[in-house]
Protein backbone atom coordinates (compact mmCIF):
# COMPACT_ATOMS: atom_id res chain seq x y z
CA UNK A 1 0.00 0.00 0.00
CA UNK A 2 1.84 3.06 1.27
CA UNK A 3 4.27 4.14 3.94
CA UNK A 4 2.49 6.75 6.01
CA UNK A 5 3.73 9.17 8.64
CA UNK A 6 2.37 8.71 12.12
CA UNK A 7 -0.02 11.66 11.64
CA UNK A 8 -1.30 10.31 8.31
CA UNK A 9 -1.82 6.91 9.90
CA UNK A 10 -3.80 8.41 12.80
CA UNK A 11 -5.90 10.49 10.40
CA UNK A 12 -6.99 7.35 8.59
CA UNK A 13 -7.23 4.81 11.40
CA UNK A 14 -7.27 6.74 14.69
CA UNK A 15 -10.29 7.27 16.95
CA UNK A 16 -11.60 9.99 14.64
CA UNK A 17 -10.16 8.45 11.47
CA UNK A 18 -11.93 8.34 8.14
CA UNK A 19 -11.44 4.65 7.22
CA UNK A 20 -13.19 3.00 10.16
CA UNK A 21 -16.40 4.73 11.21
CA UNK A 22 -18.09 3.62 14.44
CA UNK A 23 -19.33 0.54 12.51
CA UNK A 24 -22.80 0.55 14.05
CA UNK A 25 -24.14 -0.25 10.58
CA UNK A 26 -21.37 -2.72 9.61
CA UNK A 27 -19.67 -0.28 7.25
CA UNK A 28 -16.21 -1.84 7.49
CA UNK A 29 -15.57 -3.86 4.37
CA UNK A 30 -13.17 -6.68 3.72
CA UNK A 31 -11.19 -4.24 1.54
CA UNK A 32 -10.96 -1.75 4.42
CA UNK A 33 -9.50 -4.43 6.68
CA UNK A 34 -7.05 -5.57 3.98
CA UNK A 35 -5.94 -1.96 3.34
CA UNK A 36 -5.49 -1.42 7.09
CA UNK A 37 -3.33 -4.54 7.37
CA UNK A 38 -1.11 -3.57 4.45
CA UNK A 39 -0.78 0.04 5.63
CA UNK A 40 0.16 -1.25 9.09
CA UNK A 41 2.90 -3.45 7.68
CA UNK A 42 4.24 -0.67 5.46
CA UNK A 43 3.97 2.11 8.05
CA UNK A 44 5.52 0.47 11.09
CA UNK A 45 8.81 2.03 9.99
CA UNK A 46 7.60 5.32 11.48
CA UNK A 47 7.87 3.70 14.91
CA UNK A 48 11.35 2.20 14.76
CA UNK A 49 13.93 2.03 12.05
CA UNK A 50 16.53 -0.42 13.30
CA UNK A 51 18.68 -0.30 10.19
CA UNK A 52 21.95 1.61 10.50
CA UNK A 53 22.10 4.75 8.37
CA UNK A 54 25.44 6.19 7.30
CA UNK A 55 26.30 9.77 8.22
CA UNK A 56 28.91 11.60 6.18
CA UNK A 57 31.63 12.47 8.68
CA UNK A 58 34.29 13.39 6.10
CA UNK A 59 33.85 17.17 6.47
CA UNK A 60 33.70 19.45 9.49
CA UNK A 61 30.05 18.80 10.36
CA UNK A 62 27.16 16.38 9.91
CA UNK A 63 23.42 16.59 10.43
CA UNK A 64 21.81 13.74 12.31
CA UNK A 65 18.59 13.54 10.29
CA UNK A 66 16.01 11.55 12.23
CA UNK A 67 13.47 11.73 9.37
CA UNK A 68 10.71 12.04 11.98
CA UNK A 69 11.33 8.49 13.17
CA UNK A 70 11.00 7.48 16.82
CA UNK A 71 14.22 5.49 17.04
CA UNK A 72 17.07 5.60 14.53
CA UNK A 73 20.61 4.17 14.37
CA UNK A 74 23.52 5.92 12.64
CA UNK A 75 27.18 5.26 11.92
CA UNK A 76 29.79 7.73 10.76
CA UNK A 77 31.18 6.70 7.38
CA UNK A 78 34.72 8.04 7.87
CA UNK A 79 37.08 8.68 10.78
CA UNK A 80 36.80 12.12 12.38
CA UNK A 81 40.28 13.62 12.53
CA UNK A 82 39.69 17.28 13.43
CA UNK A 83 37.15 19.54 15.15
CA UNK A 84 33.66 18.41 14.23
CA UNK A 85 30.04 19.51 14.76
CA UNK A 86 26.97 17.28 15.00
CA UNK A 87 23.60 18.97 14.50
CA UNK A 88 20.17 17.37 14.55
CA UNK A 89 17.16 17.73 12.24
CA UNK A 90 13.66 16.37 11.59
CA UNK A 91 13.03 15.45 15.21
CA UNK A 92 9.22 15.26 15.02
CA UNK A 93 8.18 12.01 16.78
CA UNK A 94 11.81 11.34 17.79
CA UNK A 95 12.57 9.77 21.13
CA UNK A 96 15.86 7.91 20.79
CA UNK A 97 18.88 7.46 18.55
CA UNK A 98 22.28 5.78 18.52
CA UNK A 99 25.36 7.02 16.72
CA UNK A 100 28.63 5.15 16.23
CA UNK A 101 31.64 7.23 15.22
CA UNK A 102 35.41 6.84 15.04
CA UNK A 103 38.07 9.41 15.86
CA UNK A 104 41.82 9.74 15.61
CA UNK A 105 43.67 12.20 17.78
CA UNK A 106 41.42 14.00 20.23
CA UNK A 107 39.27 16.34 18.14
CA UNK A 108 36.76 18.56 19.89
CA UNK A 109 33.19 17.56 18.99
CA UNK A 110 30.53 20.31 19.16
CA UNK A 111 26.82 19.71 19.82
CA UNK A 112 25.24 23.14 19.19
CA UNK A 113 22.12 24.32 20.96
CA UNK A 114 20.89 24.09 24.52
CA UNK A 115 18.92 20.86 24.04
CA UNK A 116 21.98 18.59 24.45
CA UNK A 117 22.74 17.45 28.00
CA UNK A 118 25.57 15.20 29.16
CA UNK A 119 26.74 13.96 32.52
CA UNK A 120 30.33 13.44 31.43
CA UNK A 121 33.61 15.01 32.57
CA UNK A 122 34.61 15.31 28.90
CA UNK A 123 31.59 17.62 28.30
CA UNK A 124 31.90 21.40 28.51
CA UNK A 125 28.38 22.76 28.92
CA UNK A 126 29.49 26.35 28.33
CA UNK A 127 30.96 25.70 24.89
CA UNK A 128 28.66 22.71 24.09
CA UNK A 129 31.72 20.57 23.30
CA UNK A 130 32.84 17.05 24.09
CA UNK A 131 36.54 16.19 24.01
CA UNK A 132 37.64 12.54 24.01
CA UNK A 133 40.71 11.44 25.92
CA UNK A 134 41.65 8.67 23.52
CA UNK A 135 41.14 7.83 19.87
CA UNK A 136 38.99 4.95 18.72
CA UNK A 137 35.39 3.90 18.13
CA UNK A 138 32.63 5.44 20.27
CA UNK A 139 28.90 4.91 20.73
CA UNK A 140 26.59 7.84 21.47
CA UNK A 141 23.09 7.18 22.79
CA UNK A 142 20.54 10.00 23.05
CA UNK A 143 17.11 9.97 24.69
CA UNK A 144 14.60 12.82 24.17
CA UNK A 145 12.29 13.85 27.02
CA UNK A 146 10.42 16.51 25.05
CA UNK A 147 12.83 19.28 26.04
CA UNK A 148 16.35 17.85 26.13
CA UNK A 149 18.49 15.19 24.48
CA UNK A 150 20.06 13.20 27.33
CA UNK A 151 23.31 12.01 25.76
CA UNK A 152 25.71 9.27 26.87
CA UNK A 153 28.93 8.60 25.01
CA UNK A 154 30.90 5.47 25.83
CA UNK A 155 33.47 6.17 28.56
CA UNK A 156 36.30 4.72 26.51
CA UNK A 157 36.69 3.62 22.93
CA UNK A 158 35.67 0.18 21.76
CA UNK A 159 38.45 -2.06 20.52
Amino acid sequence: MATRTEQQYKTLYGSSGTIFPDNTTAQISEGDVRAFGEDSADSLVFLTNMSVKAINTSGASAAINLNSGKSVNFAGDTIITSAFTFSISNTTNASYFNLIFAITGVPVITFPGSAWLMNDIRWNNGTRTWTPVEEGLYKLTALWNGTYWFVDISQSSYS
